[in-house]
């Protein structure tokens, strides 16, 4: 509690008054956190549906990264690799490293070097 004797603030420092400013506290802070959350909330729940498309697809794309980085045996990474490069017309000239049979994953064939000085930003 806040007492004013003739000019001066005094504060009182007993347990009560802690306890009481941190009760306002707490309940101010609920207050002001709920009536931010709930518009949010019901703006969600008219698009209840998309949650779970989006739900869906990240484990879709967490299934295939983690795929993706597993370990490749040679000749499957010769299949792979170099089905996926033919299929989308890759030039291994270009690349650091152009035998498929240097990446171990996939993740390290499609995030390939390339040569210096091949494609120069201006």
């Amino acid at each position: 509690m806040i007492f004013k004797d003739s000019s001066k603030v005094v504060m009182d420092s007993t347990p009560k008054s802690a306890f009481s400013f941190m009760f306002q506290w707490m309940f101010g802070f609920i207050i002001t956190l709920y009536y931010s959350i709930l518009p949010l909330y019901q703006a969600l729940k008219k698009y209840n549906s998309i949650k779970y498309t989006v739900s869906f697809s990240r484990a879709v794309s967490r299934l295939t990264g983690f795929i993706c980085s597993l370990y490749l045996p040679k000749p499957f990474r010769y299949i792979l690799c170099g089905g996926f490069a033919k299929i989308y017309g890759i030039n291994m000239e270009e690349v650091e490293f152009p035998d498929f049979g240097h990446y171990e994953t996939f993740t390290l064939f499609f995030t390939r070097r390339l040569k210096k000085g091949v494609r120069t930003v201006q």
